[in-house]
């Protein structure tokens, strides 16, 4: 199964899972892993993918609010897939140490779907498998 990780926590950027190995492709972070399979590195080289996981990851940001009196501690990750027409195919949560961290991850992808359509240099991304994680930003500082 292929994998995208996007680490939508706000300290953390973008991340890209693929072969078990992670690739970071948030702005700020310019270096994707080698251990990743070449396609995979292919796609992710992509400036159109690139500005597209950029765009989602602030789109998913603007919408996610961290639940009241949530500890540093707690995250969740949550796995969704995207059709090359924006259409969000499914969501769920794949990991967590939070029902109210869940609930509220989970609203921020579904409340963001659709996602704009995947420009024609970026539909590679579709072949993946997405996942936000979520955690207080209080947890990084």
């Amino acid at each position: 199964m292929r994998m995208l990780s996007m680490r939508a926590s706000i300290v953390i950027p973008i991340v890209v899972l693929g072969c078990s190995a992670f690739a970071r492709v948030a702005p700020f972070v310019h270096e994707i892993d080698p251990n990743l399979s070449q396609e995979v590195q292919s796609c992710l080289n992509q400036d159109a993918v690139r500005a597209y996981l950029e765009d989602i990851y602030g789109r998913v940001m603007k919408q996610w609010v961290l639940p009241r009196g949530m500890q540093a501690d707690h995250w969740v990750d949550v796995r969704f897939r995207i059709a090359p027409s924006g259409e969000l195919l499914f969501a769920k949560v794949s990991s967590s140490t939070s029902e109210k961290l869940e609930g509220s991850a989970l609203r921020a992808v579904n409340d963001v779907a659709p996602f704009p359509r995947v420009p024609d240099e970026a539909t590679c991304i579709t072949n993946y498998t997405l996942s936000a994680g979520f955690s207080n930003p209080e947890s990084f500082q």
